[in-house]
C-alpha cells in the first residue's frame, strides 16, 4: 500500500506543528488535512475516512482524551486509528491516553524519523 492513497488527519492548535506534521507526511507521499480544533476535526471526518488520526491532547472545545472518547463511541469512527502527540509527559498521561483508545502516546518534540515510524505502524486503509 502506497502512502499517497492514505490520508492522515492532523488535530492540532500549533499553527507550527500542523505545518511540520504537512510538510514531513507530504513529503513521504501522505495526504495530510490539518484541523485545529475538535469541531473542525469532525467536519473532515464527515467527509474523509483518513488512516490515521494523530491528536494533540490539548486542543480547543475538548481536550484530545475526550475527543478519542467520542471518536470511539461513534459507529462510523470507532476503527479508526488515532495516535496521541503532546508534549504532555506526565505518570499517567499515556495510559489515560491508551485506556480512552489511543494505539500509541508520544511524546514532542518527535524526530522526522519517529514521527514516520509511527504513522507507518498505525496507519491502515480505511474500512
Amino acid at each position: 500500500m502506497t502512502p499517497a492513497r492514505l490520508t492522515i488527519l492532523v488535530l492540532d492548535d500549533n499553527g507550527p506543528n500542523l505545518k511540520y506534521a504537512r510538510t514531513v507526511l507530504e513529503s513521504r507521499g501522505y495526504a495530510v488535512v490539518t484541523v485545529a480544533d475538535a469541531r473542525a476535526a469532525w467536519r473532515a471526518l464527515a467527509d474523509e475516512r483518513p488512516a490515521l488520526i494523530l491528536i494533540d491532547l490539548h486542543i480547543p472545545g475538548v481536550d484530545g482524551l475526550t475527543f478519542l472518547r467520542e471518536l470511539r463511541a461513534g459507529a462510523e469512527t470507532r476503527t479508526i486509528p488515532a495516535v496521541m502527540m503532546t508534549a504532555y509527559d506526565l505518570p499517567g498521561a499515556a495510559q489515560h491516553a491508551m485506556d480512552a483508545g489511543a494505539q500509541a502516546y508520544v511524546i514532542k518534540p518527535v524526530t522526522i524519523a519517529t514521527f514516520i515510524s509511527v504513522v507507518i505502524e498505525h496507519a491502515r486503509e480505511p474500512t
